[in-house]
């Protein structure tokens, strides 16, 4: 007999955003900025780093990968060096909502 695998359809998900450093943020010393966007559903989501609302050099994205509630999530980072007074920003562009 057939198997089945029977899922609840999910329901399309505005995503979470933690923006963090690697290291503990030192004025002129290198780390690495995250961003960490989580639980959204639909996959369709634009990630973007900027430094005083021009975009960072060098972002990486990780995989889109599943958490528990099969709702999608994905890591960007990118290389930085904080200075005073500088503004940085994870911009999140998903079909439920824009974040910063």
């Amino acid at each position: 007999a057939p198997l089945a695998l029977l899922c609840p359809p999910l329901s399309a998900e505005a995503p979470e955003v933690e923006v963090y450093a690697r290291n503990r943020a030192v004025d002129g010393e290198e780390n690495t900025l995250n961003c960490f966007v989580s639980g959204f559903y639909p996959a369709s989501i634009d990630i973007a780093l900027l430094r005083n609302g021009e975009p960072m050099i060098g972002v990486q994205y990780g995989d889109m990968s599943f958490n528990d509630k099969w709702y999608f999530q994905r890591l960007v980072h990118a290389p930085f060096v904080p200075h005073r007074g500088d503004i940085y920003v994870c911009r999140v562009t998903h079909s439920r909502r824009t974040r910063s």
